[in-house]
């Protein structure tokens, strides 16, 4: 994986930071609204007519980075809502929500900053250890170490 295109900035973002902001997909369509951080996931939550509420839960190596105002997605919304949705949200216990008394890790992916309406593609690679959360929230596979878990999402969701 490699990162083709940084922006230098004196304000550096952190995932923390993201949270509420708008994802857009490489297709150009609106997703939704950045929800919730863990270790290996990032979960986008879009609401339909108030009542309809879709998240779906994306490995940190399928976004492209932040343009300072939009979190892009390296992946078309079709590939989104075909292989990431899940109708559940995420639990505050494994989960960074924003306001929540939970901060499981300070270990996340650095933030890729991105030119604005940038179509190159992004990725980043989470380097530093991660914490466990031992089950996938994919596919729902658990495992016993936190490296398990971390192998199984770039070999099977990537």
């Amino acid at each position: 994986m490699s990162v083709s295109s940084k922006i230098d900035t004196d304000k550096k973002e952190g995932w923390i930071d993201l949270i509420g902001q708008p994802c857009r997909t490489s297709d150009n369509q609106e997703l939704g609204h950045l929800e919730a951080i863990s270790n290996d996931f990032i979960v986008i939550r879009k609401v339909y007519v108030a009542i309809h509420i879709h998240y779906y839960y994306i490995p940190y190596n399928k976004v492209q980075g932040w343009d300072s105002s939009i979190l892009w997605l390296g992946i078309s919304k079709a590939e989104v809502e075909q292989n990431y949705e899940k109708h559940k949200a995420p639990d505050p216990k494994q989960y960074y929500v924003k306001g929540g008394t939970v901060n499981r890790t300070s270990s996340y992916p650095e933030v890729i900053l991105i030119p604005s309406e940038s179509k190159i593609q992004v990725f980043t690679a989470a380097d530093q250890p991660l914490t466990p959360t031992y089950k996938c929230d994919l596919c729902s596979v658990s495992f016993n170490t936190d490296n398990a878990l971390s192998s199984h999402v770039k070999v099977a969701h990537s």
